[in-house]
């Protein structure tokens, strides 16, 4: 399962970079983050997987499955 976890800020996805200095301050908890990325990997419903956005109004999860990927067997 892959796990993709972006943070989008002022109108922009920002970087790891810009996360850690220029905004961490209006970053939710890290304690928070971990607990949902626990919660997806502990999800009986098996996905391709999963993105994570945090953005100023909180953490929200979408799921990504095969057929989202147009991923022939």
């Amino acid at each position: 399962m892959k796990i993709i976890t972006k943070a989008f800020f002022d109108g922009k996805f920002i970087s790891k970079e810009e996360a850690a200095t220029t905004y961490s301050s209006r970053f939710p908890d890290t304690l928070e983050i971990s607990k949902t990325i626990n919660e997806l990997k502990r999800n009986p419903i098996s996905n391709w997987g999963y993105i994570i956005l945090i953005s100023e109004y909180g953490i929200s999860t979408s799921t990504i499955t095969v057929d989202d990927l147009s991923i022939e067997y």
